[in-house]
């Protein structure tokens, strides 16, 4: 039912309307984070299986989303909690040793990256904006 408002208290109306659209707005948009970190990581296990296929597992297994609360701000970040330093090697590819530390000879091919998080950063992106998007 419509709430009767004077004119001296049309400030203070809008005001508690906008406060609860944001007190709205901010906790779905902090449910659509927390959604969007699982799934990144869940994906992320899947390509790293499909991707290695003939390794332990243990690098696949690691991919875990953390969530961070603060008062105005939700962030959630997906990294590999079992290897951190491997994903960017295997991302982009790194030299291979040689047992007394690094082989830079150009007789040694490098090991080449393989492209597994990329993609998914970029379809998660997308669907983060979408869901946004679609709260407001």
């Amino acid at each position: 039912m419509a709430k009767k408002v004077t004119l001296d208290n049309l400030g203070d109306a809008i005001k508690e309307i906008l406060d609860e659209y944001e007190g709205e707005i901010q906790s779905n948009i902090d449910d659509i984070t927390k959604k969007i970190g699982k799934k990144g990581a869940q994906a992320l296990r899947n390509a790293s299986k499909d991707t290695f296929p003939d390794g332990t597992g243990k690098y696949a297994k690691g991919w875990t989303a953390t969530v961070e609360n603060g008062r105005l701000y939700t962030i959630v970040t997906i990294h590999n909690k079992n290897q951190a330093g491997l994903a960017h090697l295997l991302e982009f590819g790194h030299v291979s040793a040689n047992g007394y530390g690094r082989n830079y000879q150009t007789d040694k091919a490098p090991v080449q990256g393989r492209e597994h998080i990329a993609p998914i950063e970029k379809e998660l992106v997308v669907q983060y904006e979408k869901e946004v998007k679609s709260v407001l």
